[in-house]
């Protein structure tokens, strides 16, 4: 029988990077207003993620998110689209990984993040 849930966490990729180049650029405005956008766009793939295929928000803060949702209602084009949105709104790509284990979630993550990022890593 399958599992009934589905982790799916998401850690946007060099974000700090370019929040550090910003601050030791000093650039104050251009630094808020790249926070305000990640903190709005993790928020927005979390609520969509949640409107499109159920489930719940359990982490959506910084550039990090991490969700459970019932595993009948999971989406990889949906997810796709939503990584794709963060991007948009960020101008900074979105790893991802999907299991049905929370650990096995977070290793799919670290997948991803070692395949160089902006990318979605299913098991």
């Amino acid at each position: 029988m399958p599992d009934p849930y589905v982790f799916i966490i998401g850690d946007g990729d060099k974000v700090r990077d370019r929040l550090d180049a910003l601050m030791f650029a000093g650039d104050l405005e251009s630094l808020k207003s790249l926070s305000a956008a990640v903190s709005s766009a993790v928020s927005s793939v979390a609520n969509g993620a949640t409107a499109a295929m159920g489930g719940d928000i359990v982490v959506a803060g910084g550039d990090d998110l991490l969700l459970r949702l019932p595993a009948e209602y999971f989406d990889l084009d949906v997810l796709e689209r939503l990584r794709k949105s963060f991007q948009a709104l960020t101008g900074c790509s979105l790893s991802i990984g999907v299991a049905t284990e929370l650990d096995g979630a977070y290793l799919n993550l670290r997948r991803a993040k070692a395949r160089g990022g902006d990318v979605i890593v299913v098991t």
